[in-house]
């Protein structure tokens, strides 16, 4: 009764169906699982160091994103110039063509 339960018979040959070949059974599994554990932890090592790529990515993109937006700020503010140049470059050519006007209305004006 006892041999069985063991799992050995009274010359100590393995039955097979025992309390130690349980336990094996279990150290199996345990092996097992210890193995996929490993294989886990080694993944998470791998998307650790992919996460810290990834991070360090992201933050030179956002410096560069930063450095476009002050460029465009500063293409922005010499666009406005360059209407207001325009603008007044134009004022100025209506003057001038006013004046000439004026001007070669005038002698005949005098007469």
């Amino acid at each position: 009764m006892i041999e069985h339960k063991i799992g050995l018979t009274k010359e100590g040959v393995r039955t097979g169906n025992g309390l130690i070949t349980e336990l094996e059974n279990i150290e199996g599994k345990m092996d097992k699982m210890n193995e996929k554990i490993d294989a886990i932890k080694d993944t998470q090592k791998k998307i650790d160091a992919e996460y810290a790529t990834l991070d360090k990515s992201v933050q030179e993109l956002s410096g560069l994103i930063t450095d476009i937006k002050n460029e465009l700020k500063d293409n922005i503010s010499f666009r406005s110039f360059s209407k207001m140049k325009n603008t007044i470059l134009a004022i100025a050519a209506i003057i001038v063509a006013i004046t000439t006007i004026i001007n070669f209305i005038k002698p005949f004006l005098a007469h």
